[in-house]
């Protein structure tokens, strides 16, 4: 008999990570009714643009998002999503945006969402056999998600799976999220794979489940991850400092890993990677007076990545 192993990693702050349509109708704000895969959500306020985004006031409204993965959209207020436990014959919600490997296709989300500092409570995913998995499963790189928290998840999926979003190539920023996050590949509290996509100021306390192996019996194995203690984050690498002084700014960052680190690459404000060999750090110059954002990629001998970003500002008041 085969065993299936699952690791339960308990996070106290992760501050970095690590197929089929719904269709069905439902009654969303303003008593308007539409099948959200064949024609577009109704909204009762906004067009959906950066001026005028389409407002979610409900459940409905929020998974009515996959009809339109381009749009503006905003939380008028705080969301149960308790229900989501009852959809779609327990798979629960369907994630907004989402990848496939087994038919040539990819549908991220690529407009904004901004929670407005609201909360949604109760989201539930049941997907252990697909990729992408999270309220948000695939954000690409002109998509943005901001000013959210996403409280008591249960979500399980296959590989890249998160409680915020499953795979990120976009921005994700003040935001955070509690609750349970399984899968086998890639699974993170607040992002299961960060791509090239960029995190600031946002965290998770979540119980994550990793497992491999065969669906007969189980063992467990507990790690604890305590980012906010004096050692060093458990993390292959982080950005340790940014010293700025006049139009200059150096960044200095660590690495648990130096013996597989085949280079690190570095870029400003989601700009081009400048490849800096093994050194752990670099001197930005001539800058302007105003706030930055810098990230920094290790890439190890298994050609595999890890990125960390931080914020900093030349000149007026710190970020």
């Amino acid at each position: 008999m085969m065993v299936k192993k699952v690791i339960v990693i308990y996070i106290v702050v992760l501050l970095l990570v690590s197929v089929s349509f719904v269709v069905f109708e439902a009654t969303i704000q303003g008593g308007i009714k539409d099948d959200f895969v064949s024609t577009k959500q109704s909204f009762a306020d906004g067009s959906g643009t950066e001026d005028d985004p389409y407002m979610i006031y409900d459940l409905h409204d929020l998974q009515g998002m996959i009809a339109d993965l381009e749009a503006y959209y905003a939380l008028a207020n705080d969301i149960d999503a308790s229900e989501t436990t009852e959809w779609n014959d327990g798979a629960g919600f369907e994630p907004i945006g989402k990848y496939s490997v087994l038919t040539p296709y990819r549908e991220p989300f690529i407009g904004s969402f901004d929670g407005r500092n609201h909360t949604i409570t109760g989201l539930y995913i049941y997907r252990p056999s697909r990729r992408h998995v999270g309220f948000f499963g695939d954000v690409a790189e002109e998509g943005e998600v901001r000013n959210v928290g996403v409280i008591d998840v249960n979500i399980t999926g296959a590989r890249e799976v998160g409680g915020l979003v499953g795979g990120n190539y976009g921005m994700v920023e003040n935001s955070y999220v509690s609750g349970n996050v399984s899968g086998n590949t890639y699974v993170g509290g607040l992002v299961g794979r960060q791509r090239d996509g960029t995190l600031l100021n946002s965290y998770a306390t979540v119980t994550v489940r990793v497992w491999v192996g065969s669906e007969d019996g189980q063992d467990t194995v507990y790690f604890y991850i305590d980012l906010e203690g004096d050692d060093p984050p458990h993390v292959p690498m982080y950005i340790d400092s940014v010293e700025t002084e006049e139009d200059t700014a150096t960044v200095e960052w660590i690495s648990h890993s130096s013996t597989r680190v085949d280079y690190y690459e570095i870029r400003l404000d989601g700009g081009e990677w400048m490849k800096v060999g093994t050194s752990t750090t670099y001197t930005f110059q001539n800058l302007e007076e105003r706030r930055y954002a810098v990230t920094v990629r290790m890439w190890d001998n298994a050609v595999d990545s890890w990125q960390d970003t931080a914020v900093f500002t030349i000149g007026g008041d710190p970020p």
